[in-house]
């Protein structure tokens, strides 16, 4: 058996990096701490109905709990309650706070949201984009909820309307633009929605009434056009508005083209059968969602 031997320099240099390790995973270990403990006095603050004043300052650091998917109803209507007395209602909370919130917005009351000004796109975006920060679309604004809401959108946001909406405008209502009406739908340009297509047709929740009005625009000469032209690209861009077509017009669309929608495939699964009565492969699915993947990376 050897013994090593090491120099006086060496032996300097190794106390100084079991130090340094030492002090590395010492504050490591410090600043997880911290984070718990944060995140412990964050949950006790904002499930704390007894609270009676607060100020934005406590509340803002305790947001990212406040949007996390686990977040309670409950929870959600007392974090709503705390804004609200930080703010000293709900007319003065500013518009930026509500896209800090977008998970607790649902807890908020019909009453209270007809006194929500929707003047503002950030305030648009935020009721627009609920589910964008959850996987979960039960968790989200009840029928009623939307519907004032797109209401609002509709008649508050200042210097907009169906005719003059931008693709912008389309993306940053989200959810909002399945709520609207079909006469609404109707008057917007083809070619901003041609751009905003694969958002709007990424919704899962929207109506089939929506969904037919939108397939009608997607047929339009400066949106995809006539549906017997439809590239397999295109039949995929247009996600669940390809369920608003009539059944005559999904006919003259190749079946191969329709397995590579995410949306029919689903919907056609649960029936258990295809476009012509044919079921639909688990393998159809898997090819769709590669090219769905490759359009979100080309839109990028």
């Amino acid at each position: 058996m050897h013994r090593v031997l090491h120099s006086s320099d060496e032996c300097r240099k190794m106390q100084f990096g079991l130090k340094y390790s030492a002090a590395f995973y010492g504050l490591f270990f410090i600043n997880v701490c911290l984070l718990n403990a944060q995140n412990y006095d964050c949950q006790v603050l904002l499930q704390d109905k007894d609270i009676t004043n607060t100020d934005w300052a406590s509340l803002e650091p305790c947001l990212g709990v406040a949007n996390s998917e686990g977040i309670s109803l409950n929870t959600s209507e007392n974090v709503w309650r705390l804004i609200k007395i930080a703010f000293d209602g709900v007319e003065n909370v500013p518009a930026e706070v509500y896209g800090k919130i977008r998970l607790v917005l649902p807890a908020i009351s019909v009453i209270e949201l007809s006194n929500i000004s929707m003047t503002r796109v950030e305030i648009v975006e935020a009721f627009g984009g609920v589910h964008t920060l959850s996987n979960d679309t039960s968790n989200g604004f009840n029928d009623e909820q939307m519907q004032l809401i797109a209401s609002k959108v509709r008649y508050e946001w200042l210097g907009k309307g169906p005719d003059t909406y931008s693709e912008y405008d389309l993306i940053s209502m989200g959810e909002i633009v399945c709520h609207l009406n079909e006469s609404d739908i109707e008057r917007m340009h083809a070619d901003a929605f041609k751009a905003a297509a694969e958002r709007i047709g990424g919704i899962e929740s929207c109506p089939q009434t929506q969904l037919q009005a939108y397939a009608k625009l997607a047929m339009r000469k400066d949106a995809f056009g006539e549906v017997k032209n439809w590239s397999k690209i295109d039949v995929s861009i247009i996600g669940n508005i390809v369920n608003g077509l009539t059944q005559s017009e999904l006919a003259v669309i190749d079946e191969n083209k329709l397995k590579l929608n995410h949306f029919y495939v689903q919907k056609h699964r649960k029936n258990g059968k295809g476009r012509n009565g044919k079921g639909i492969s688990a393998a159809s699915n898997s090819n769709q969602t590669g090219v769905n993947k490759s359009n979100s990376r080309k839109a990028e």
